[in-house]
């Protein structure tokens, strides 16, 4: 028994909603996005082919509709309230965690939408690798191109000199630094 579209578009209600947060910082945006991704379903329904996961043709939809928004956005030179950056409280103790999180959010922000999408999919919601292909449309190996390019966008904008990760250039400059230290004991 086929499960009729409308039902099946009232399940993937919270798929959207947490696909919809991960594009949106603003939960009201959210929320409005998953609205407008519903609505416009619904009209285009007819349009929708089979053949492809429905969450796929969802997740689509949201998207163009998304990246529509981020256009609009950038023609608009005013900042909204909600997106502008938020004062958080002074916290002593886990001070430098909320910088290194704040670090990484911008960082992650700032990647392309391909990306972002992938990374979240991924990271924050944990679906396989499979899992947000089929729901993306897109082969898997699209994803693990995507996947990779996110994570190594974030490791130069998080640590450009390498220095946390313990890459390349920390070990140069930690070998410059024996270096330069025993040349000048010799003197």
């Amino acid at each position: 028994m086929t499960i009729p579209l409308e039902e099946r578009l009232i399940q993937h209600i919270p798929d959207l909603r947490r696909f919809a947060r991960s594009l949106e910082r603003n939960r009201v945006a959210a929320d409005d996005l998953v609205q407008e991704t519903l609505e416009r379903a619904i009209k285009k329904m007819h349009l929708y082919e089979p053949s492809g996961p429905f969450i796929g043709w969802l997740n689509t939809i949201m998207r163009n509709i998304f990246v529509d928004r981020v256009r609009r956005r950038k023609l608009n030179t005013a900042t909204p309230l909600d997106d502008a950056p938020r004062l958080e409280p002074y916290q002593n103790e886990n001070q430098i965690d909320r910088l290194v999180l704040k670090e990484l959010r911008v960082a992650v922000d700032q990647l392309p939408t391909e990306q972002r999408q992938v990374l979240l999919m991924i990271a924050v919601q944990g679906l396989s690798y499979e899992d947000a292909a089929q729901r993306l449309g897109v082969p898997l190996g699209t994803i693990r191109s995507r996947l990779f390019r996110a994570r190594a966008n974030l490791i130069v904008k998080i640590d450009p000199d390498g220095e946390l990760s313990g890459g390349r250039a920390a070990r140069q400059r930690a070998a410059n630094a024996s270096t330069d230290s025993e040349t000048t004991d010799l003197h």
